[in-house]
């Protein structure tokens, strides 16, 4: 496996999440290219309680709508000012996607975490390696989708037998519904 050659910093204020984040980005952070890897500079997990006023109103654009940054799941910060690539995670946020049980089984936790870690790293390839005139958004989300397919065929092979089928018919009920 890669050598992790950035930083996961945890800042929670309260109480740490029931989850080892750290962990899993750890196992994630493995099954991306090496290309891509170079110039991320920290990975932050924060619980989002300990902002400050100005963080807490602070807003970020996703396709053309303004969110407020305490209300994201997770946000890429561009290198500025010799000041490394980073990519903050709010676990509280991100906790709220599951029931407490669904985190203790690996595969649901893995995917959730990958789905906003994948995606904000899907930034960070559009901006450093990668740049395209789409959407970037939508660049993150197919970057997201890239990365967490190859997570899983690789992590979850095991798991590719069930994982097939129930794609199949979740992609057949997804096109009856548009039909409607």
């Amino acid at each position: 496996m890669n050598e992790i050659k950035f930083q996961i910093l945890e800042n929670y204020k309260d109480n740490p999440p029931p989850i080892d984040f750290k962990k899993v980005i750890q196992i994630l952070f493995n099954y991306i290219p090496v290309e891509y890897q170079a110039g991320l500079g920290f990975v932050i997990l924060e619980d989002g309680t300990g902002m400050s006023r100005q963080q807490r109103h602070e807003v970020t654009l996703s396709r053309g709508k303004k969110y407020l940054v305490s209300e994201c799941q997770g946000v890429y910060r561009h290198m500025d000012n010799n000041k490394p690539a980073s990519i903050v995670m709010y676990v509280n946020n991100i906790l709220t996607r599951m029931p407490l049980w669904a985190w203790k089984m690996p595969f649901f936790r893995d995917i959730t975490i990958a789905d906003v870690f994948y995606h904000e790293f899907g930034h960070h390839i559009h901006k450093v390696h990668s740049p395209e005139y789409k959407h970037r958004e939508d660049v993150a989300d197919r970057w997201s989708r890239r990365l967490r397919n190859r997570f899983v065929y690789h992590h979850y092979w095991y798991l590719l037998p069930i994982l097939y089928p129930l794609a199949f018919i979740v992609r057949i009920c997804k096109m009856l519904g548009k039909r409607r």
